[in-house]
């Protein structure tokens, strides 16, 4: 329906322009389907307004007779629809066109008519600005209304934001100062951890040393152990005719074996346990199943002794140092790993 009354309303407006433009035929024939679009819709009040274009084409054209009936059922049907705007222009068109026939009665009529529509009109128009004045007022009252509704809500909202805005202010002074001694005992036990470390390092440093010292003391000793060998070889070795030579040389022989009688494993031992005291019992505690030439290798590896230095201490060859590695790395499950047997011993 809506899409209809368009149709209809541009279907007219094309019949009013091509009138002005002086083309008859186009004019006729979109006026004529605007208003049978508008019977169908039942719109009295357009289908007048169909029949008063229509007389404005006629009177165009020159069409006397048929503009006077067009103007006269487009009247009826304002007067039925009560739209005072078409019934006041459809009775001047009348009025004008009885003027001309010189038919005072009738001219008078609709002058009359026309006269009664304007001033109803002017009544209309005076009630639509007296209801347009009232609802001005109405309007102001009910923005003044607002205005003051909003400046309260602002200033209840103001004073929220102000209780909200000390309460965050004193929280926030609360949080700053748990914060500030959060943070001061947290440099205190940096403090402490740094210092902790420096003094790990430094007690590090220190096992470095000794662990050094220890390795270098038993090469010493079995280079000692060597040397003395040597001599007592060099004395066996020796032939003299003088029987209290041999016999002195024999005694000292047998001294010097006794002095270098003592291991010197034994006494690397005992000075390993003297500084790494829990090495051995964690290291057969996580690993029960070590010999003793392993145990003791182990020892060896914790200071980081080369395959060489494990050789001239033990007396062993180097392959037999290295088949010995192997076995080793194996028995403590390194066979798949990237982790040096030193690295692995650090830990314990």
């Amino acid at each position: 329906m809506e899409f209809q009354l368009v149709s209809a309303q541009l279907a007219q407006s094309l019949g009013i322009l091509y009138t002005q433009q002086n083309q008859k035929e186009k004019a006729k024939a979109y006026l004529d389907l605007a208003l049978s679009q508008q019977k169908l819709l039942n719109n009295h009040s357009m289908i007048s307004s169909c029949y008063m274009s229509l007389g404005e084409f006629s009177d165009k054209f020159n069409l006397e007779g048929e503009s006077l009936i067009y103007y006269q059922k487009g009247l009826a049907l304002a007067q039925k629809s009560e739209s005072v705007e078409l019934i006041s222009s459809i009775s001047d068109r009348l009025y004008e066109i009885f003027q001309k026939q010189g038919n005072s009665s009738l001219a008078l009529k609709y002058l009359k008519m026309n006269l009664d529509a304007k001033a109803k009109m002017k009544s209309e128009q005076a009630k639509e600005s007296l209801f347009r004045k009232s609802f001005a007022r109405n309007i102001i009252k009910n923005e003044e209304a607002e205005k003051l509704k909003e400046k309260k809500t602002k200033i209840v909202l103001g004073l929220f934001l102000f209780f909200i805005s000390m309460i965050f202010i004193h929280y926030f002074r609360k949080y700053w100062k748990s914060n500030r001694e959060l943070k001061a005992i947290q440099q205190r036990n940096q403090e402490k951890i740094d210092k902790s470390q420096e003094e790990n390092s430094k007690l590090y440093e220190d096992l470095a040393v000794v662990n050094k010292q220890m390795a270098s003391s038993a090469l010493q000793a079995i280079q000692k152990e060597q040397s003395l060998n040597q001599i007592v070889n060099r004395i066996k070795s020796t032939k003299s005719e003088n029987s209290d030579s041999v016999h002195l040389l024999k005694s000292i022989s047998k001294d010097i074996e006794k002095v270098n009688s003592t291991k010197n494993w034994e006494e690397f031992e005992i000075r390993f346990i003297e500084i790494h005291s829990h090495f051995f019992p964690k290291l057969l505690e996580v690993h029960p199943n070590l010999s003793y030439n392993e145990r003791r290798l182990c020892a060896f590896l914790k200071l980081d002794m080369s395959t060489k230095e494990i050789t001239n201490l033990t007396g062993q060859s180097l392959r037999a140092v290295e088949l010995a590695r192997i076995r080793l790395r194996k028995k403590l499950n390194l066979t798949n790993s990237d982790t040096t047997i030193f690295q692995y011993l650090s830990d314990f």
